[in-house]
């Protein structure tokens, strides 16, 4: 793929398919996930209306996650990768959340929580790397 035109600034790759970005995550993740001996977890949305929550708890956290929202286009994003299948693995842990996220390369999401000292209230932390260092992460 050739730069062209305003010192490469111009430049957008080729369209890939949900499809196609789905399968080369997929196989770049069971490389990944090979070296560590574990199996993938991908998300399946079951229920039949599409909704991403339906218990009282699952609601209150993804209100919680609009609150602390920093840029308006990261949740509907995330929400269309959820729904589209592109979460090819979840791995949660005690005071951590880990997600392998098919997108135009594959993303590496962890949200972490933390106690605070003498309360009961948690404060999230979250970070995402990309590959190629891109500036929408």
């Amino acid at each position: 793929m050739a730069w062209y035109g305003n010192d490469g600034w111009d430049y957008y790759p080729p369209y890939m398919s949900v499809a196609s970005r789905q399968s080369h995550g997929a196989r770049t993740l069971a490389k990944l996930l090979k070296k560590s001996k574990r199996t993938a977890e991908p998300v399946v949305i079951a229920h039949r209306k599409r909704q991403l929550t339906t218990t009282f708890w699952g609601k209150a956290w993804s209100d919680n996650l609009e609150r602390y929202a920093d840029l308006a286009n990261r949740l509907p994003r995330g929400r269309t990768y959820l729904r589209n299948g592109s979460v090819l693995d979840l791995a949660i842990a005690a005071g951590r959340v880990e997600a392998h996220v098919a997108g135009s390369e594959l993303y590496r999401v962890t949200i972490g929580t933390a106690a605070r000292a003498g309360s009961a209230r948690s404060s999230a932390c979250c970070a995402a790397s990309c590959p190629a260092r891109c500036w929408r992460c």
